[in-house]
């Protein structure tokens, strides 16, 4: 498999949430639990679960305050 060669996925299902093409790190952080299984209902996200994308932003926080 190629992905020099791949064409771009036409099915709407694999394109991300357009309400997310605007998301900011605050947006992020304040995110709750319940927004964030609304947001990513169908998505590989939410595999990851609240709790880890919370602590990796933490961890995002703190390299970028160095």
């Amino acid at each position: 498999l190629c992905i020099r060669f791949a064409k771009a996925q036409l099915e709407e299902v694999f394109h991300p949430k357009k309400e997310l093409f605007n998301f900011q790190f605050e947006d992020w952080e304040k995110m709750d639990k319940t927004k964030f299984q609304q947001v990513f209902k169908d998505s590989p996200l939410k595999r990851s679960g609240f709790e880890r994308i919370q602590r990796n932003l933490r961890f995002l926080r703190m390299r970028h305050q160095k």
